[in-house]
């Protein structure tokens, strides 16, 4: 049965940088920074793909300080932070207990909701360290396989999950506002 202990802090190097990134759980005092960079991360990333006042209703609702202390209090829910001299580069939000009908077929699931890196950061392992950082403690928790939802024009996500393990089961509609988008589910199996 997977279990719910707190994720280990750990350091892992940066690939293009002999500073350390420190990865831990992060406290209610960070919902400020991963609000402010889930929702410029998904502006950057996403603006294009929907009228402007869909981005704005969706993150309205997805990142506010107040919604990701709720997150942060949720015992199902939890994040992994990424920072350098106390500055926030990206963080990771899991979730216990969500499905989708084409992951019937798979038990011990874990979701990775999100791993938002700051767009100055991208290309130096940021993205890396917390995804391997997340796939191990998953692992640790003795969950079996790791799923996650991304927008099927996101290429360049798909292409860094592919390069860890995630393969396509299925698809779901994902609504940003009132936009209804594709998603890929893929999985990873922990071995």
């Amino acid at each position: 049965m997977p279990t719910q202990a707190e994720p280990v802090p750990s350091q892992l190097p940066n690939i293009t940088s002999p500073t350390m990134i420190r990865l831990a759980k992060p406290t209610e005092e960070d919902a400020q920074a991963i609000a402010q960079l889930g929702r410029s991360v998904y502006h950057a990333t996403f603006h294009h793909t929907c009228s402007a006042e869909d981005m704005t209703q969706y993150l309205d609702s997805t990142y506010t300080p107040s919604i990701i202390t709720s997150l942060l209090q949720q015992p199902q829910t939890y994040f992994f932070l990424a920072t350098r001299d106390g500055n926030v580069l990206g963080f990771v939000q899991m979730m216990l207990g969500t499905t989708e009908p084409c992951l019937s077929d798979y038990d011990g699931l874990i979701e990775l909701q999100k791993i938002y890196i700051g767009v100055e950061h991208h290309g130096g392992g940021v993205a890396a360290a917390l995804m391997q950082h997340s796939l191990n403690d998953s692992k640790e928790r003795g969950f079996k396989n790791v799923w996650l939802g991304v927008y099927e024009h996101n290429h360049r996500a798909l292409k860094f999950y592919n390069k860890f393990g995630f393969v396509k089961v299925g698809t779901h509609d994902f609504y940003v506002g009132t936009d209804r988008q594709t998603d890929h589910v893929c999985v990873r199996h922990l071995e």
